[in-house]
């Protein structure tokens, strides 16, 4: 018997094995464009925690006038991390050119996998480097008021 007509015993199938499947073929299907949404709306919550910060340095005495620069240019420290976020969340969000063999389901799985990998890895690292920068806006606040 040749080895591609070979037949594997396998268990019987449940009564909702099929619903299962389904599902997991919907999860894999949708899982790009969760991550593209996941990275909108990061972004989004950037841009309004970025305007209210840079409303309340600019509209507001917020940086106490008697520091030095140096001390001073550490306010500037939370837009620094958030720039870095919004870089890794806009690698989310931009497309890049795959060459995909489409006759090949070894590689099309390669390739969303490697691209659900690196989308999920960049927004993980964004929501750090944003989650730092408002770390770093408390403690200066924190730092600000006593001083």
């Amino acid at each position: 018997m040749k080895e591609k007509n070979k037949v594997y015993e396998s268990p019987a199938s449940l009564p909702n094995d099929e619903f299962w499947l389904t599902l997991g073929r919907e999860l894999v299907k949708g899982s790009i464009p969760s991550l593209l949404d996941a990275s909108k709306n990061m972004l989004t919550g950037l841009n309004i925690l970025q305007g209210i910060y840079a409303g309340i340095i600019g509209f507001t005495a917020y940086i106490p006038e008697d520091l030095d620069v140096l001390l001073k240019s550490l306010f500037f420290l939370p837009f620094i991390f958030w720039v870095i976020a919004l870089f890794f969340y806009l690698d989310v969000s931009f497309t890049k050119k795959y060459t995909i063999e489409l006759l090949s389901p070894e590689v099309i799985k390669h390739y969303h996998e490697t691209m659900c990998h690196n989308k999920q890895r960049s927004l993980t690292i964004g929501y750090w480097f944003q989650a730092i920068g408002i770390l770093a806006f408390f403690t200066l606040l924190i730092i600000r008021n006593l001083l």
